[in-house]
């Protein structure tokens, strides 16, 4: 009786960063336990990004900028009770919205701050 020799595990090896040093946009989200703390986290992330919702944002940068901005939020946290997560979003993404605003405006279905951002991107491309 043969046997055929063990497999070795292989884990799945992390994807490699398609564009490491191209601004990429982010979807900035956290849950502040705190009063205080949250008010600190909302003005240190309101320096760094568009507000989408009253704790969700929108950043631009590589991946070692939103690293740093990452890290200068960590004085901030009390990482025990606190949640602060980074969503990368691919090129083509587009974000809908229903209801409230963050400009106030009526309830409708929009897309025009992805918009503004690409109108951005294509004047300032080399």
């Amino acid at each position: 009786m043969s046997r055929k020799p063990k497999r070795h595990l292989r884990f799945p090896t992390r994807p490699k960063d398609p564009l490491p040093d191209k601004p990429t946009r982010w979807i900035l989200c956290y849950d502040i336990r705190d009063p205080r703390r949250l008010q600190r986290v909302h003005r240190y992330v309101s320096k760094h990004g568009l507000p989408l919702q009253y704790s969700a944002f929108l950043l631009k940068g590589t991946r070692e900028t939103i690293e740093r901005t990452l890290a200068g939020l960590r004085p901030y946290l009390d990482e025990r009770v606190d949640d602060v997560r980074c969503y990368p979003l691919g090129k083509d993404t587009r974000i809908w919205g229903l209801g409230r605003q963050f400009t106030d405006g009526p309830a409708v279905l929009t897309d025009e701050i992805l918009d503004r951002l690409i109108v951005e991107d294509t004047a300032h491309a080399p």
